[in-house]
């Protein structure tokens, strides 16, 4: 509610970087992204470094579901999984 979004989605884009992506319900009313990144600290940790981007779209599975949180983050060294 407080983004007043149709849609969402918190990727973790570093070791203490999230970005939360969202569909605005109305393009000219902005949600309360600052009361969101206090709550995310509080949930997640203090130094998390919280990043909004309003977006027209977010991808789905295959199946058409959406996948409200994502790891895009890769610790360096290591592989991805299935990588040759």
């Amino acid at each position: 509610h407080l983004l007043k979004c149709v849609g969402w989605q918190i990727a973790q884009t570093g070791p203490t970087t999230f970005e939360v992506r969202y569909i605005p319900a109305d393009p000219a009313e902005p949600g309360d992204e600052a009361t969101l990144a206090g709550l995310m600290r509080q949930f997640y940790f203090e130094a998390a470094e919280v990043r909004f981007r309003r977006v027209d779209s977010i991808s789905t599975t295959p199946a058409g579901k959406l996948r409200e949180y994502v790891n895009e983050w890769q610790p360096p060294g290591r592989e991805e999984h299935g990588a040759a």
